[in-house]
Parts: C-alpha cells; sequence; structure tokens
C-alpha cells in the first residue's frame, strides 16, 4: 500500500483560509501532475468568493447521524487520490472535538496515512474586529465595536485555542503546526505553500490574487453601513441589505485597504481578562513561552485607525456608491411593500375561504362582517399581522371600525402611516 501524507489544514476562521482555498483550487491539476491531490475542489473556482474548502465533506461526515468507518477510509483515499501528498482544506474543522480527530486518526492509520495538521492562530481583538465588519455587513449590525463587545454573545466565538487544544489531544505535538497568522498575513498562500512543501512547484501572482480578495471595510465604508443599519432599524423585512452594499463597496475598489475601528480600554480589559488565559496556553505549547499570540499588541498596525491618502481619495467614491444604491433602494421599496400585503391578504383570505362564522368569538359581530374589507379599511390591522376578527371582537367594535366595503370611508388613513411600530392596533397594548 502506498504511503501517503495528508496535511489537514483546519483554519483557523478569519486567517486566509478562504484564500489558500481559491489558490488550491486553480492549480489542482497542476498539482495532480506533481503527485500532489487536491480533491472536491470547484472545478470554477471564484477568487472573489468565500468558500468552505474540500474538507467540508469530511466535517459533514463526522458529524452525521449515519457515520460509519467504512465511509470515512473511503474519504480519506478519496482525498489522497492515488498521491504521495495530500491537502485537505476547512476551517468547519476548528470544530471537530478530540473524539472526531481521534477517528481521524484511526482511519489514517488503518490505512498507511500519516498526517500533519496546520492551523493558522489569530489574536483575539483583530479576528473579532473582523467578525464586527461581517455582522455590519451580514447581520444588520448598528452598534459600535465597543457596545458589541459589551453586549453580544459573538465575542465568545473566538475558539482557536479550543480547537488547537482538541487538536493536541490526539496528534504527537510533531504533527501540529501552529502559525501566527499577523505574521503572514500579507503572504498567507506563500506562506501554507511553503509549509507543506509545494514552495517551488506552485509560484503565486500576488498581485492579480490580491485584487480579487474580499478585503475589510474602510472606515467611511463601515459608518456609511452602520448608518444604513441603523435608518432601517424595525422596518419590515430589513429593507436596507447590507451585505448587498457591502459588496458594491469593497468590488469596485478591491485594491483599497481596509482601515482598523479602534478598542477602548474597557473593552481591551473585558477581552483580555475573557481570553488572556487561552493565549498564553496557546503560547506556551506551542511558541516556548514567548508572547507570540496576543490579546492585543499595542505596536505596528494592529488595532490603530489610519487613514491613507488612497483611502481619503476614495471616500467620495465610496459614498457616490452608497448614494446611487439608497436611490435605486428607493425605488424598489414601493414594489416590495405591495408584495407583502399581497402577501398578507392572501394568509387572511386562505384562512377564511371555508364557513368561518362557527369560529367566531363573539355572537354580536353583524352578518355583514368582511374580513377581506376588515383589513384593507383598517391597514393598520393587516400592518401589524394580527388576526382581524380577535381585533375587532376586542378593540374595532368598540371603536366603531369599518367592516364593510358600504362604509364611507376607511377607519385610519393608510397614507398616513409611516412606521408600523408607532402605530399598531390597540390589541398590542392588552
Amino acid at each position: 500500500m502506498k504511503h501517503t501524507t495528508l496535511y489537514i489544514h483546519a483554519g483557523g476562521p478569519k486567517t486566509g483560509t478562504s484564500s489558500v482555498q481559491s489558490f488550491l483550487s486553480t492549480i489542482a491539476s497542476h498539482l495532480k501532475s506533481h503527485d500532489w491531490s487536491y480533491e472536491h475542489s470547484s472545478d470554477k473556482p471564484d477568487l472573489s468568493l468565500n468558500t468552505c474548502g474540500t474538507g467540508l465533506l469530511l466535517y459533514e461526515l463526522l458529524t452525521a447521524d449515519d457515520f460509519t468507518t467504512e465511509r470515512l477510509d473511503n474519504l480519506i483515499l478519496r482525498y489522497c487520490g492515488g498521491c504521495h501528498n495530500a491537502i485537505c482544506s476547512s476551517e468547519y474543522l476548528s470544530n471537530l472535538t478530540p473524539t472526531h480527530w481521534k477517528v481521524i486518526d484511526e482511519s489514517c492509520g488503518r490505512l498507511n496515512i500519516t498526517v500533519n495538521v496546520i492551523f493558522y492562530v489569530r489574536d483575539v481583538i483583530p479576528f473579532l474586529l473582523s467578525a464586527y465588519d461581517q455582522h455590519i455587513k451580514n447581520h444588520h449590525e448598528r452598534r459600535s465595536f465597543d457596545d458589541w463587545v459589551e453586549h453580544a454573545d459573538f465575542p465568545s466565538t473566538w475558539q482557536h485555542a479550543t480547537a488547537i487544544r482538541s487538536i493536541a489531544a490526539v496528534f504527537p505535538r510533531s504533527s501540529i503546526r501552529v502559525i501566527h497568522y499577523e505574521e503572514r498575513a500579507f503572504d498567507v498562500i506563500e506562506s501554507f505553500l511553503n509549509l507543506v512543501g509545494l514552495g517551488v512547484i506552485a509560484a503565486v501572482d500576488r498581485a492579480a490574487f490580491r485584487s480579487r480578495l474580499n478585503r475589510s471595510l474602510t472606515a467611511k465604508e463601515r459608518n456609511v453601513l452602520l448608518s444604513v443599519n441603523r435608518a432601517s432599524a424595525g422596518l419590515v423585512g430589513k429593507v436596507a441589505r447590507s451585505k448587498e452594499l457591502a459588496d458594491l463597496l469593497v468590488y469596485s475598489q478591491p485594491h483599497v485597504e481596509g482601515e482598523t475601528e479602534v478598542c477602548n480600554t474597557v473593552s481591551l480589559a473585558t477581552l483580555t481578562a475573557r481570553f488572556g488565559d487561552d493565549v498564553k496556553s496557546i503560547n506556551d505549547t506551542f511558541f516556548g513561552g514567548s508572547d507570540v499570540v496576543a490579546v492585543f499588541k499595542n505596536s505596528g498596525q494592529q488595532n490603530i485607525h489610519k487613514t491613507s491618502a488612497t483611502t481619503t481619495a476614495t471616500d467620495g467614491l465610496a459614498e457616490g456608491i452608497a448614494l446611487a444604491w439608497a436611490i435605486d433602494e428607493l425605488a424598489s421599496i414601493h414594489a416590495r411593500a405591495q408584495h407583502e400585503l399581497l402577501n398578507r391578504l392572501i394568509v387572511i383570505a386562505q384562512d377564511y375561504a371555508r364557513d368561518w362564522h362557527p369560529r367566531l368569538p363573539n355572537p354580536e359581530i353583524p352578518d355583514g362582517f368582511d374580513v377581506i374589507a376588515y383589513v384593507l379599511l383598517n391597514r393598520d390591522v393587516l400592518l401589524a399581522g394580527i388576526d382581524p376578527v380577535m381585533h375587532f371582537v376586542a378593540h374595532g367594535m368598540a371603536e366603531g371600525r369599518a367592516y364593510s366595503f358600504q362604509e364611507k370611508q376607511p377607519s385610519v388613513d393608510f397614507e398616513s402611516i409611516s412606521d408600523t411600530d408607532s402605530h399598531e392596533p390597540q390589541e398590542r397594548q392588552s
């Protein structure tokens, strides 16, 4: 049986894992000709998109209810692809437990495969600043970074130390390579290739590659997105789609350097107390006790807000893009609002299409009561999404609200309603 070395790249998250995976996908055929396997990669990799990596299949199998060792052995053999060297990569693998890693080690032992695990560890605050930007772009975050640290659960997701401990519980220190991301942030692909011995085989066109990468936000872009998120708070369906605008901003200026947000001393103290012991554990185990990994380094470019001439020159462009997006967004709000109201009417009509009179909670409801007419003539009830019959019984009857199209005027002027949260029907107050 051929002996193979399998390099498992387990992340960590937010350390350029997607960049490495995208690059390996572009040269997978070239690697094969040099007796290296990078199987299960995309046939048409997109260097501008994040990926889950080839190791996602391994993660899904290990966490599946129908897991079997036979299926695991077959998958690992497919990763190896008949070559003497193979790479499997996914930051999802950083979520594996010691039990999962033990199963992998046992499978590779049966298959005569040597395992080397690679993990890039990132300093805590730079990691969280990246996570914060991600939440601004994808999850409508509107708080400052310091408020986010104080109140959100997301800072607990710096789990690099937990992931490394899980790996170290199974594999010997000689089989684990832990690399400090901050030292290799600008050449993470080259550092990975050199680490596994592919430096000579796979040359990197750094300029061409970096132009396609999804960069971090500039201060202007971050402020624009925060403003959009704050303005859209409470709107039905989150009308302001931050990710769409963020993509427009980032990919229209791919060469601009991102700018780091500022972290105050209170947040620094909070995060140091939370993660200081984990950071020390990593340094003691993998860096000889030196202060390599940190919660925060008060030097270099970490956590220092810098405005370069390049970003200053492109601030106007960012504002122009945001303005054009906002105008387009306004033009589509009316159509989306109509669509949403129509869907609510359809639900009400379907709900009461059958004989609904026996369900009426009050015999005093008039025979001419028309459910559809009631919500159209009292559109605050429609916008609130509550049961029209229940509302009429609890409030509408006493308020003298119109309930059929024989009424001359609607009970509520729909045109005056600009905020559904401030015009809720009285049932919400009972």
